[in-house]
């Protein structure tokens, strides 16, 4: 597995309705882990490596900041680029390994999130300002590796679990809301 920097922009990043990358940054991405590649900046004025691109092999890591957390995203455009705030892990792909040392990224971005990971990276962060997770601590972390039938599984089980909670977030919003448009239609009752 590799795990490379993102990429780093020595200033401001400007949007530019012609750019040719999209940047994605930790903030783009929503509570829920979901990110909206059209809403992410635009730059043209880069030339970022290879491995700064983001693709369905990619796992994101926050390095920086108060939660390290980590996702895969599946779904993106071949353009969105990584800023400097995260790493990015690339498992190396099947058929260049010989033995059963394949990691998925849908699993290893759901390991990395887990508790037991992350006590992990608490107790390797530095920083005295802003906190954050040296690429060698996170290169040292033992990661459990069931058959790839049970990475499947449980990256697909910890999916559909995301989206139920989704589910039952916009629910409650909903009847909350239900609620409320009830409530006050009442109060305005003679």
């Amino acid at each position: 597995m590799s795990i490379k920097p993102g990429f780093f922009f020595r200033g401001r990043i400007e949007h530019d309705p012609e750019g040719k990358f999209r940047i994605l940054q930790p903030s783009s991405i929503g509570s829920s882990g979901e990110v909206t590649a059209e809403e992410l900046p635009l730059v043209s004025d880069i030339s970022p490596r290879e491995y700064h691109v983001v693709d369905d092999r990619s796992v994101l890591f926050v390095a920086y900041g108060p939660r390290n957390r980590a996702y895969h995203f599946g779904h993106l455009p071949d353009n969105v680029v990584a800023s400097s705030t995260f790493y990015l892990l690339r498992p190396r792909p099947r058929q260049l390994v010989l033995r059963e040392e394949v990691v998925l990224p849908g699993y290893l971005a759901w390991y990395l999130n887990q508790p037991i990971a992350q006590a992990y990276f608490e107790a390797l962060r530095g920083g005295v300002s802003v906190k954050m997770l040296r690429r060698d601590a996170l290169g040292s972390l033992e990661l459990p590796l069931p058959p790839l039938e049970v990475q499947e599984k449980v990256s697909e089980v910890a999916r559909l679990s995301e989206v139920e909670h989704q589910l039952t977030r916009q629910l409650l919003k909903m009847r909350r809301l239900f609620t409320d448009t009830l409530l006050l239609e009442r109060i305005h009752q003679p």
